[in-house]
């Protein structure tokens, strides 16, 4: 997808460090809905956000996305550090500075990721479809810190599901390679108005198209309807 909107860069500050971020705003004064672009696990901004900003700032959504410190163009060192409470952290600090752009302004902030967020990249095929994400020009570094693995292993968004009030949309790839497919659908299930939606699709192929069209016309619906969009 060519970019038409602007995407203007607008870091802000997590745990004393400087976090990189990105806002793309729809057309019209606003203050418009919004919502945070949170990737999974290692990967960056670079690698095919730029779809999202655009199709959902299209649909009259703005979003702020960001790379979690220690990773892409964030500070934090070491490098490639992985803390599960690290990055909530990181979040909130993005959802914080997005009511702020926001200037206070009234309304759901949801955070969206892309399937499989939690998932250790170990199985074959991963790398290639990892790498098959980053745009020609642009680097992805493949490392995660040993200190770090247990704690992403541990972490469960399973045990927290039935705690989420908010809409949840869940996009469930039924041919998961990353990961078991039941445990995305289990979140939804779990979740007081969590709903599922299943695509064809192993863990890469749902960021490409033909697929990527169908998802984002799926997730800008659940959208439109949570946050009472007007396009």
């Amino acid at each position: 997808m060519a970019a038409t909107i602007p995407t203007t860069r607008s870091d802000f500050v997590s745990a004393a460090q400087r976090c990189a971020a990105w806002l793309t705003l729809p057309d019209g004064p606003g203050p418009h809905p919004a919502l945070v672009l949170a990737h999974g696990l290692g990967a960056t901004h670079e690698m095919m956000l730029a779809q999202y900003e655009q199709h959902f700032a299209a649909s009259g959504i703005a979003t702020l996305a960001f790379d979690y410190l220690h990773t892409g163009a964030s500070e934090g060192a070491p490098r490639q550090r992985f803390s599960i409470p690290g990055q909530c952290r990181d979040l909130h600090a993005a959802l914080n500075r997005l009511r702020a752009l926001r200037r206070g302004a009234r309304h759901y902030v949801p955070i969206v990721g892309p399937p499989g967020s939690r998932a250790m990249v170990t199985v074959p095929g991963a790398e290639s479809g990892w790498y098959s994400t980053v745009p020609p020009g642009c680097s992805f570094d493949n490392r995660i810190a040993a200190a770090d693995m247990a704690g992403v292993v541990l972490a469960s968004g399973l045990r927290h599901a039935r705690r989420i009030s908010a809409p949840l949309l869940v996009c469930v790839c039924d041919r998961e390679n990353l990961m078991d497919p039941k445990y995305a659908e289990l979140v939804a299930t779990r979740a007081p108005q969590g709903v599922a939606r299943h695509y064809d699709s192993d863990h890469f192929a749902i960021y490409h198209p033909p697929l990527v069209d169908r998802v984002l016309a799926d997730q800008t619906a659940f959208l439109t309807e949570s946050l009472r969009v007007l396009a």
